[in-house]
């Protein structure tokens, strides 16, 4: 049996996922996903979804040592070029990083990012 691809799903997805937009619904349907607790803090203060419900749902990761070293070093090399995003977008850059997967977003800020890898959807 062939396995699935995963990707890291960012909160822009998980937003039009909540919301049951087509394109979400399908990725969601023939991929695998994992996302930040970052992203269940951003679905759960846009929505009247509860922190427990979202994780329920998804495969969450916490953050850890090694994603905060990949967001200082994405922060830092923004930095140098004269660029920034948003700091919590770091974190959650730093955790696909640190998962090796590609995060699955709506949010262009994250092409910035030299080192990861993005997949727009929409």
């Amino acid at each position: 049996m062939k396995r699935k691809k995963s990707y890291f799903a960012d909160s822009s997805f998980l937003i039009d996922l909540a919301r049951e937009k087509e394109e979400a619904v399908n990725i969601q349907e023939n991929y695998n996903l994992k996302t930040s607790i970052l992203c269940v803090y951003e679905l759960a203060k846009l929505s009247e979804l509860t922190v427990t419900q979202i994780i329920s749902n998804n495969d969450v990761k916490y953050l850890d040592e090694k994603d905060i070293e990949n967001s200082v070093k994405f922060y830092r090399s923004l930095k140098r070029e004269g660029e920034m995003i948003n700091q919590t977008d770091l974190l959650i850059a730093g955790q696909a990083k640190s998962e090796d997967l590609t995060l699955l977003t709506a949010d262009e800020d994250f092409t910035k990012i030299k080192g990861l890898k993005t997949e727009s959807y929409r």
